[in-house]
């Protein structure tokens, strides 16, 4: 009677173990940013970045990510380089047509470039939780060999 209540025992808890999964990554949009958790546990940025390194369509999304980022946040340095520039030209009573457009150009290329980080990152998270749907983090499979039959357990 326990030798059979054993082995079924032993054969669920491996079924439990087979089809365990990741833990999906959710993003929201907090004050001083995108912030990452796995479950109820904060992520770091860099912690995000080495789980989606395993995922390298993930992490292509990723990159792209953080140079559009790059690219907008210079494009508001020149922005606020060009605004300064004008407010300072006002007051001689000046103000040139070209900075006043090399504003507007910067302001503009920095919000579609924010725009496609955000995107980007958005992408990069479902493609990282899409992944995870396919791949258990154990996998039992059987052993065959010229000794005998045998289970493996991978991980």
């Amino acid at each position: 009677m326990k030798k059979p209540l054993l082995s079924i025992c032993l054969i669920f808890t491996f079924f439990a173990i087979t089809h365990s999964f990741s833990q999906e990554m959710t993003m929201f949009l907090g004050v001083s940013g995108y912030q990452y958790y796995e479950d109820d546990r904060p992520l770091i940025t860099a912690e995000v970045h080495s789980l989606l390194y395993d995922t390298p369509e993930a992490f292509n999304y990723w990159k792209k990510s953080r140079t559009f980022n790059t690219i907008a946040v210079s494009s508001n340095v020149v922005a606020l380089g060009t605004t300064l520039a004008i407010l300072a030209g006002k007051e001689n009573k000046k103000a040139a047509g070209g900075l006043v457009a090399a504003s507007l150009g910067s302001t503009i290329i920095s919000v579609i470039f924010y725009l496609s980080a955000n995107t980007q990152k958005k992408k990069a998270v479902l493609t990282y939780n899409k992944g995870l749907e396919s791949n258990p983090l154990t996998q039992i499979k059987p052993l065959i060999s010229e000794k005998g039959v045998g289970i493996t357990l991978q991980f």
